[in-house]
């Protein structure tokens, strides 16, 4: 199903450095510029952010703050892929 994963301890440091999500596009050999990333938690979002990600936030109606994402949803039922690639292409 999935081509690459990269699993926290592959990494040094966890979230919220940017480190898995670099490591992440490095695996499927792009730039993190040339990826979106999905978070449900706020440190999850920087460290997307940090990884200069496009960052998703799907929130499952947290009240946490999710200011510093590019979009945000409340379920992945939201998701559309066509308004995805509109957005960050």
């Amino acid at each position: 199903m999935f081509d690459f994963i990269v699993y926290p301890g592959d990494v040094k440091q966890g979230k919220p450095a940017p480190d898995i999500f670099i490591q992440a596009a490095k695996g499927v050999g792009l730039k993190t510029t040339e990826c979106v990333g999905f978070e449900d938690a706020p440190a999850g979002v920087k460290g997307i952010k940090d990884a200069n990600m496009p960052a998703i936030a799907i929130t499952h109606n947290s009240s946490e703050d999710f200011s510093n994402a590019d979009l945000v949803l409340t379920s992945t039922s939201e998701l559309d892929f066509y308004e995805i690639m509109k957005k960050f292409n």
